[in-house]
């Protein structure tokens, strides 16, 4: 019996290696993960927060019902929202060319509109219209 125990605990060191509370035995200080400001500097994150867009980019805004799924006439407040639009590459609608779309994340447009290559590499083949939405 003591045997199969002392197996179960040695595979369970090989599934699992780390201990199961990492509280105690974790004393270095880390910095808490965060999209997009672990990857570079505070002072570089804040400067590409603050620029302006960097680009062909038409900055437009749409006045935007704040609660979607209320239906109470005092509930139609709107907002001003935010998007971007780059239409170097599109082909038109009359040839129905698509429209790529970027629904945004918990920050400001312009860092993302910057830093997405993807869109901007397929566009041309596309000749697509690249929309940021903030």
């Amino acid at each position: 019996m003591a045997i199969w125990l002392m197996l179960v605990l040695m595979l369970s060191g090989a599934i699992y290696p780390k201990p199961f509370s990492t509280h105690a035995t974790n004393t270095k200080k880390t910095k808490p993960i965060g999209f997009p400001f672990s990857f570079i500097q505070r002072e570089q994150a804040q400067a590409s927060l603050n620029a302006k867009p960097v680009g062909p980019y038409k900055e437009k805004f749409y006045t935007q019902i704040l609660d979607h799924f209320n239906f109470n006439p005092n509930s139609y407040k709107t907002f001003q929202q935010k998007y971007l639009i780059n239409d170097t590459f599109w082909g038109g609608p009359k040839e129905n060319f698509p429209i790529f779309v970027y629904t945004g994340n918990e920050g400001k447009i312009e860092w993302f509109a910057q830093n997405t290559g993807f869109m901007f590499e397929i566009a041309p083949h596309f000749k697509a219209m690249l929309v940021f939405i903030e």
